[in-house]
């Protein structure tokens, strides 16, 4: 990414593109539009019946948490329960002084298969998949 913004005439002072903006894919930041693009950097991972849990979030949880850290404290502590799992997240963000917004969300994967059987379950648990966000109030200080 670093590379890419440079190639493109901008520069990268305290991780900031143009000492300004702390992501290099964003959408609707005129003032780097000519180095940051909305096109959002993708990856494809499968899923197996070895992960129990995915964790979706903002770069708030990852300014201050390692992604090890973040699976130890869902594993843990909450795997049984994905809304206190993100709560945890952002709560121990927020504590470790995160300056950003904060949006997490923990999916809890049922494995409704054994393979032995390979028998699928449909049914689907309402609380496999919870968001919690806070945001921060640009007026504090």
């Amino acid at each position: 990414e670093v590379k890419r913004v440079c190639d493109g005439g901008g520069f990268i002072v305290n991780s900031r593109v143009n000492a300004v903006l702390a992501v290099t894919r964003s959408l609707g930041d005129c003032s780097v539009k000519d180095v940051v693009v909305g096109a959002p950097y993708t990856t494809e991972t499968e899923i197996t019946h070895h992960d129990a849990f995915l964790i979706v979030a903002c770069d708030g949880i990852w300014d201050v948490m390692s992604d090890q850290n973040a699976v130890d404290l869902v594993r843990d502590n909450a795997l049984d329960n994905p809304q206190l799992a993100a709560e945890m997240l952002v709560k121990s963000s927020l504590e470790m002084l995160s300056g950003d917004n904060l949006s997490a969300m923990v999916i809890r994967f049922h494995h409704p298969f054994t393979p032995s059987t390979q028998k699928q379950d449909s049914t689907q648990d309402s609380n496999t998949a919870t968001t919690l966000t806070a945001q921060k109030n640009d007026n504090e200080a």
